[in-house]
């Protein structure tokens, strides 16, 4: 359980942030809509795969960009 205890002279909207900033470091708010909602495999499924194709395609442009340069990379990309 998260408890913030407001410090000496804080706002409660600087106590609030804190809050915040608190629970998305946890997660707790991805985690909740996780379970609120179901996914079905296949979803999970298509949706680690666009994961894996944006990271993919981010080094890739990391490569291309070290290859104008004096670096160069050989880049593999699957369909």
């Amino acid at each position: 359980m998260i408890r913030v205890v407001p410090r000496k002279g804080e706002k409660i909207q600087q106590t609030l942030r804190r809050f915040k900033k608190i629970v998305e470091r946890e997660g707790i708010v991805k985690e909740m809509k996780k379970l609120v909602y179901y996914e079905s495999p296949s979803e999970i499924r298509n949706r680690n795969k666009r994961r894996v194709k944006k990271e993919i395609e981010k080094e890739a442009r990391i490569q291309k960009k070290e290859q104008n340069g004096r670096w160069l990379k050989l880049c593999l990309i699957p369909n």
